[in-house]
């Protein structure tokens, strides 16, 4: 995710914020094609665009404001792995560092169901390594602010995953995405 963003200029990013039109196109594209096999693609593509450009508090405020959670979360409930981890990876960059928007994450829900819970799910092992990895950054900022108090075990089902992927039999990159 985000390969070419750190080789990007600021201006590249803030102009998907500074266009009142393109925020919403993009979240379009995430409700409009998440159920259509042909488009879905295009539903990973958006959010990742909207997970690189995310860069300041100011840009999660503006994605918060503009329904990214209720976007994301048909993703997140997806069976499609790279749904899920393109959501993942957007509801990280989202809460990352923010009281505010994890305190939002904390409050929504899907089906009924609290998306933390739904985040909690891909802790399991039965997942890719990657997936459990942004399920922990996700959980790990909600519990960092204390939006949500889990209980020990999945707490420590959080720590883990940090330390599995950590190890050195993984690549530079996931160890790096573990320690950020």
């Amino acid at each position: 995710i985000c390969q070419h963003s750190s080789n990007a200029d600021s201006t590249s990013t803030h102009f998907v914020y500074e266009d009142p039109d393109i925020i919403p196109r993009l979240l379009n594209l995430l409700t409009s094609s998440s159920s259509k096999s042909t488009l879905s693609k295009i539903a990973q593509d958006a959010t990742n665009v909207l997970t690189c450009t995310c860069k300041t508090v100011d840009h999660q405020a503006t994605l918060i404001a503009h329904g990214i959670i209720d976007s994301i979360a048909p993703l997140l409930a997806s069976s499609q792995q790279r749904h899920q981890l393109a959501s993942l990876q957007c509801l990280a960059r989202v809460t990352s560092f923010n009281r505010e928007t994890c305190f939002v994450v904390a409050q929504s829900t899907h089906d009924g169901r609290h998306l933390y819970k739904i985040v909690i799910d891909f802790l399991s092992r039965d997942n890719i390594e990657l997936i459990q990895l942004w399920a922990a950054k996700c959980l790990s900022y909600l519990h960092r602010f204390g939006v949500v108090t889990f209980k020990a075990q999945i707490v420590i089902k959080v720590i883990h995953a940090f330390v599995r992927i950590c190890k050195p039999e993984h690549s530079v990159q996931m160890r790096q995405i573990g320690r950020a």
